[in-house]
């Protein structure tokens, strides 16, 4: 520690979390480090005093302490923290211990004694925040808790207040100093009085907002930083969310990037024709020393951007040209403008993309925060740190059961297809469409009608092919936009062509529903002017890919997501992305359309006829952003030029695809992508023809940190569908949980050597029952095989390797193939009931030992 700690500061204080460290030391510029949360803590029970008690006190709630003083029932929290570069960074010079509580009804305000102890070994049973196990250490009682003696350090009092959660910082930096380099540090938290209170362990979850609006989260932490002195308080310029404006977005929407959290952000992707932008209005000319930006996976790639600025919004001025972020830091990072001598109204953020390792990533602009500050006198650029902080998730019921279920388990009663309650708007007759295909831009006539409609009408397209030449208003990545309770309605599926002339790659569109509801499309096929050659290669890039991005892209503005919305009997072809992306959104059906001919099947998102997805890495149940409820059935997905069919992903749940028909795609063709997603239902889809898989579970692959894929969720249902000449039929694995694989037809597998029926690698909890797997005679094949996963060997990290655990098979038929059931790897696998018969080569072949079973293993020769 004596390496980190520069400056001895001896004064032990409590700060009420309502302080703020800027406001209270004018003359430092503080910088915050993350959070460092403890490795272990527990209480120790003078009433138990042999009893281990991480969680609670004894008959408390998890995540609190009752801590008091009392003859013969006193508690006394014991909080353990590792103290070391990779936690507390070298230019660290202030470490704060943060202690959160309340006192208890009728209690008052309390107060605590907090201690710096000699760390002598202890640990806890139960350790929470990726702690350090210390095999030989004792679990923490009363009886051998380190004592509160003279060797004791005093630090400071901690307070609570009855009913309200607040923060107590004590100043541990001196005490943190005597550790030496690194070390392990044991703080005590000792009552004063009898009082009921409680003081939040690191069980508890969750955030709180002090008094300047900041959350913070409820666990103990350690909160390191660095103290500068500066000559004046560092102050941005107060910017109001309606003075950001951009180009475009993604629903990730400009103000996002003034709101003082790293959560939210603005995105938007470059096209061929321009470079997106995000425009700041200051409300007047004011003088700007430099600003601070803060970037969306900054600390994983380089964003590329230039700054202009301008005094009337019209004429613009570059003032700094072709910068680049350090691509090392997902915090504000300062760009120096004192050169520039400006004095401006406007300041324009131009983004020209970024270096992913991800190609498909790279057209994209993504900042979390931006403010420009006035100059400084000394031509320096301190920033003030802008928080990351999580929305707090409202009280949610979780759900019990997959598909189309409310989470008591009742069925969930989809919604209908909004009416049309008022006039048909037709965009020929009454706006001047052509339905010629004559190059003429139908567009303006398009966007006429709808801003014309009222909610109840609909916008009616007469057979004939209309040209999306051009992109809407504020936005170059879209032709158009639709309305909330304004139907779009073709005269027939095949006769009613959209054709867009969009050729970007990402995430352009044809249609976006962004935060819209109440929404019922028809009849009509979204295409695209694309005239360039296919491929059916999933391991890279078309050279020649084409066409939109995205055929009807559906998905949140701001923290709102669309909702209501049915599309049926619709085509879409010729996208290079996702013919219908529904993001962040519920209640969508997609019935009776199809989806062909993606100009693109390579990694990165491409090719997929529908996706269903969440936000990535973060579980929204209880938020209007929450992915549930999408229904999609009776459509056809069209290969070969597809990679995947359906695929659900980002912590999608309770969704159904079914009755569906999958023809030749290139992967997966329903596709469980690896994302946490959960309690979906797969039933009654018929799948042919598929050179990989038929449905999939689990995923490898991606682009850490935010869509590198592992397992799917626990609780997936697959049932009743119909798998014909697919090379692994349905595949669980990446480390899977809990998967239900039921009534089953798999069949016909002819043209792929060593496929399987069912292939269960790490899949711990899979249930296979009742499945039909007969008439499979491909080299190689095996009815069902468990094996060894050896998980994502492209990662390099060995991510959802594992064998297959507590797997059961029942009631399943293996009959006329060319082997029956392979066992080579696994722990407690149940195998009865099954008929395993007349296969040509092998019937049963188990090479570990089993849970439980009927097999007749001991014969040399299997019955054929």
């Amino acid at each position: 520690m004596k390496r980190i700690i520069r400056i001895a500061i001896a004064v032990a204080l409590a700060l009420p979390t309502g302080l703020s460290w800027h406001d209270a030391r004018a003359a430092e510029q503080v910088t915050a480090y993350p959070a460092v949360y403890a490795l272990a803590n527990a209480v120790a029970e003078q009433a138990n005093p042999d009893t281990h008690l991480p969680k609670a006190h004894s008959g408390g709630g998890d995540g609190a302490y009752n801590i008091k003083t009392n003859d013969t029932a006193a508690r006394t929290g014991y909080f353990k923290f590792r103290v070391d570069a990779e936690r507390v960074p070298d230019d660290a010079n202030r470490v704060y211990f943060s202690l959160k509580g309340k006192s208890n009804a009728s209690q008052g305000t309390l107060t605590f004694q907090v201690y710096g102890l000699a760390d002598d070994g202890w640990t806890a049973d139960e350790l929470q925040h990726g702690a350090l196990v210390l095999s030989e250490s004792p679990l923490l009682t009363w009886n051998n808790a380190p004592p509160i003696d003279d060797t004791a350090v005093f630090l400071g009092t901690a307070t609570t207040i009855e009913g309200v959660d607040t923060e107590s910082l004590i100043d541990v930096t001196s005490f943190l100093e005597t550790l030496g380099a690194d070390g392990e540090a044991t703080i005590a938290v000792v009552g004063t009085s009898n009082g009921n209170v409680q003081i939040y362990n690191s069980y508890k979850t969750g955030t709180f907002a002090n008094e300047r609006g900041e959350a913070v989260p409820r666990a103990p932490t350690l909160l390191p930083q660095k103290v500068e002195s500066v000559d004046f308080v560092v102050d941005p310029y107060d910017i109001p969310p309606p003075n950001v404006t951009s180009s475009a977005d993604d629903g990730n929407i400009a103000p996002n990037a003034v709101d003082n959290n790293r959560y939210t952000r603005w995105s938007a992707q470059n096209t061929a024709e321009q470079d997106q932008y995000i425009t700041f209005d200051l409300g007047e000319p004011k003088p700007v020393g430099y600003v601070g930006i803060a970037f969306y996976s900054g600390d994983s790639r380089q964003s590329f951007f230039t700054l202009q600025a301008s005094n009337d919004g019209a004429v613009w001025t570059d003032v700094a040209a072709n910068v680049a972020s350090s691509g090392a830091s997902q915090q504000i990072e300062a760009f120096d403008l004192h050169a520039s001598e400006l004095t401006t109204r406007y300041l324009r953020f131009v983004g020209h993309g970024n270096n992913s390792d991800n190609l498909n990533s790279r057209g994209w602009n993504s900042i979390t925060e931006f403010q420009a500050y006035p100059p400084h006198p000394d031509g320096e650029t301190p920033v003030v740190e802008a928080p990351y902080i999580e929305p707090e998730l409202p009280p949610a019921e979780p759900y019990a059961l997959p598909g189309l279920t409310n989470p008591d388990g009742t069925p969930y009663a989809v919604h209908t297809p909004n009416p049309v309650t008022g006039a048909t708007l037709n965009v020929v007759a009454d706006f001047g469409a052509d339905p010629a295909d004559n190059g003429n831009d139908d567009t303006p006539a398009i966007l006429a009608a709808i801003a014309a409609a009222d909610s109840g009408d609909e916008v009616y397209f007469p057979n004939g092919t209309y040209n999306l030449i051009s992109t809407m208003p504020g936005d170059s990545q879209t032709n158009f936009q639709l309305k909330n309770g304004v139907n779009l309605r073709g005269e027939s599926e095949a006769g009613t062509v959209l054709k867009s002339y969009l050729n970007e790659p990402g995430n352009s569109r044809a249609i976006k529903a962004f935060n819209k509801n109440n929404i019922y499309i028809s009849d009509l096929t979204i295409t695209a002017r694309y005239d360039g050659g296919y491929t059916t290669d999933p391991t890279s890039q078309n050279p020649g890919i084409g066409g939109f991005g995205n055929g009807i892209y559906i998905d949140q503005s701001g923290d709102q997501g669309s909702y209501n919305i049915t599309i049926e009997r619709v085509t879409i072809e010729h996208f290079q992305r996702m013919g219908i992306r529904i993001a962040k959104s519920h209640d969508v059906t997609v019935r009776h359309s199809t989806f062909r001919k993606a100009t693109d099947v390579g990694g990165g998102g491409a090719g997929y006829g529908i996706s269903v997805q969440g936000t990535p890495k973060v579980d929204t149940l209880g938020l209007p952003t929450d992915t549930r409820h999408v229904l999609i059935e009776h459509n056809r997905f069209e290969g070969p030029y597809l990679r995947h069919g359906v695929v659900v992903q980002y912590y999608a749940h309770n969704n159904l695809v079914a009755f569906n028909t999958f023809l030749n795609t290139q992967l997966d063709a329903i596709d469980l992508h690896g994302e946490d997603e959960y309690l979906n239902e797969v039933a009654y889809n018929r799948v042919e023809n598929v050179p990989r898989g038929g449905i999939g579970v689990g995923n490898t692959g991606g682009t850490p940190p935010l869509s590198n894929h592992d397992a799917s969720g626990p609780g997936n249902y697959l049932h009743h569908n119909s798998v014909v000449n697919t090379r692994d039929g349905i595949l669980v694995y990446m480390g899977s949980p809990g998967t239900r694989i039921e009534a089953n037809l798999i069949t016909g597998t002819k043209d792929y050597e060593n496929a399987a029926g069912i292939k269960i690698l790490n899949g711990p909890g899979t249930i296979v029952k009742d499945n039909v797997i007969v008439g499979n005679e491909a080299p190689g094949f095996w009815g069902i095989l468990l094996a060894r996963d050896p998980g994502d060997v492209n990662a390099g990290t060995g991510a959802g390797a594992g064998d297959p655990v507590d797997v059961t098979l029942t009631g399943n038929v293996i009959r006329r193939n060319t082997n029956g059931l392979k066992i080579e790897a696994g722990e407690r696998i149940t195998v009865l009931g099954n008929e395993i018969k007349q296969n040509r080569g092998t019937n049963v072949q188990v090479d570990v030992p089993l849970a439980e079973h009927d097999l007749k293993l001991k014969k040399e020769k299997q019955e054929k």
